[in-house]
This record gives C-alpha cells, sequence and structure tokens, in this order.
C-alpha cells in the first residue's frame, strides 16, 4: 500500500497490508493513493509503476494495480 491522507486505515477494514518504500519495485496487489504518488515520484520514488496500468479505480484517488511475480 502506498498511502498519503488523513484517514486512519486500521479503521478501513482493509485487509491485511505493508506499507511500500519508495524506489522498490514490488509485486501482487498494490493500491496506490494519486497524491503518495505524485509526492513520493518528486524524486522518482515509484517512478516503476509508470510501466504498468491500473486494474481499477477505487473510490476517487487510489488506483489498484496487479504486477505479476517474474
Amino acid at each position: 500500500f502506498v498511502y498519503r491522507g488523513t484517514s486512519d486505515l486500521q479503521l478501513e477494514g482493509f485487509p491485511s497490508y505493508t506499507f511500500l518504500s519508495p524506489h522498490h519495485p514490488a509485486t501482487g496487489w498494490i493500491a496506490v493513493s494519486l497524491l503518495a504518488k505524485e509526492t513520493e515520484s518528486e524524486d522518482g520514488g515509484f517512478d516503476w509503476l509508470n510501466a504498468y496500468r491500473p486494474v481499477t479505480r477505487v473510490g476517487k484517488s487510489i488506483d489498484l494495480y496487479y504486477i505479476e511475480t517474474e
């Protein structure tokens, strides 16, 4: 999960998740808030996601990706 916002994510009832660090590509289901991606991309932190297309948008501000393990 890549998130930047004011919601308390523990209250949202999401399945277990791990926060991703910038500059460390990952695989599997990845939810990325648009604000976090934009903010962290100032130094190229999540530019690796640009090679992929989101599966869907969740709400108004979270893109959901599925990146297969190679």
